[in-house]
């Protein structure tokens, strides 16, 4: 009995699913419900009708002429048929003539590049080295701390000098005078010990520098000058620097001496200048550089008007341009 009721219930149940669905489906009253309104009444604004629409994006033909597509879920679709493609034939190679002379650049090769090697010696000296291959036979202007002197490369373009350095941590300039240059650097850590003085100047002037050592007077021993470069007498020498076969080259000479010595004393310097045939009646300029241990270094200038050529042969003492030293005894 009650397996019968529960299909009966079943089947009632079932009666009543399909009753609703027809109702929905064909828009029929529910007992107890007013019909729904249509949708363009409720919400007029909620929908716009349009017509009169034109293709604008499509082939060559009219709209009549594209495929239908059937929608049926058996049919395939169907495809525009694909424009027609026009192969553009491939650019020709073009080739340079063969009588066409070009021209060939030729970049310059490293190795042509000038070097400067600095070596620190005894006595606060530096040996330069320059190295210019491409430069031969080429004057060359060093430049240190204010002193200036030129020299010659040699066929090699080799160049060989020794020179006092004026600073502790020394920088040397090579140059060429056409651009090319060289830079070097070398610390100097003995150049406290020592005195010095120099004067230079360019060309040919006829300028000196003397020292008289411990009293000395002129010609006697302590007398110390570029005739007379051994003679000094407290372990000093004098320096000369440029080439004087090179016409307005720049020239130098430095006097080093030891700040103490086994007996001290006053040494007194002087710059002094020849009348020459080369010099005379015309206005020189020299220069007067010294330093001293402390690390100061004093540049003062000069500038001279040599007396006329009936003069030649008598020397000009330059005063008051380089200090006297005093030289400690050890």
């Amino acid at each position: 009995m009650a397996l019968t009721n529960r299909i009966l219930m079943g089947c009632a149940s079932l009666s009543m699913a399909f009753g609703i669905g027809f109702v929905m489906q064909n828009g029929a009253e529910v007992p107890g419900q007013s019909k729904p309104q249509q949708l363009a009444a409720a919400a007029p604004s909620d929908r716009i009708e349009l017509s009169g629409i034109t293709l604008t994006v499509g082939t060559s033909g009219t709209a009549t002429d594209l495929p239908v597509n059937d929608t049926s879920a058996d049919a395939a679709p169907v495809l525009p048929a694909e424009e027609p493609v026009t192969r553009v034939a491939a650019a020709p190679q073009l080739e340079a003539p063969s009588d066409l002379d070009l021209p060939v650049l030729e970049v310059p090769s490293r190795q042509c590049d000038p070097s400067l090697s600095l070596t620190a010696q005894t006595g606060a000296m530096v040996l330069m080295t320059v190295d210019a291959p491409c430069l031969p036979d080429q004057r060359v202007t060093f430049h240190h701390n204010g002193l200036m002197f030129t020299h010659m490369t040699d066929t090699d373009g080799q160049l060989a000098v020794s020179a006092p350095a004026l600073a502790t941590s020394a920088v040397f300039i090579a140059d060429f005078g056409n651009g090319d240059g060289a830079v070097g650097h070398v610390m100097v850590p003995d150049l406290d010990q020592y005195e010095r003085a120099a004067a230079q100047w360019r060309g040919d002037l006829g300028i000196e520098l003397h020292a008289r050592e411990f009293g000395a007077d002129y010609g006697q021993a302590g007398h110390v000058w570029n005739g007379a470069l051994q003679a000094t007498q407290a372990g000093a020498a004098l320096t000369l620097l440029g080439d004087r076969a090179l016409p307005e080259s720049y020239r130098a000479e430095v006097y080093t001496v030891p700040a103490a010595v086994s007996e001290g004393g006053d040494i007194q310097l002087s710059i002094e200048a020849e009348v020459t045939a080369m010099n005379c009646n015309q206005d020189i300029q020299a220069e007067a550089i010294q330093w001293h241990p402390s690390g100061s270094l004093d540049v003062r200038e000069l500038s001279l008007s040599v007396p006329g050529c009936d003069t030649v042969g008598d020397f000009l003492l330059l005063k008051n341009l380089l200090q006297d030293l005093k030289i400690a005894a050890k």
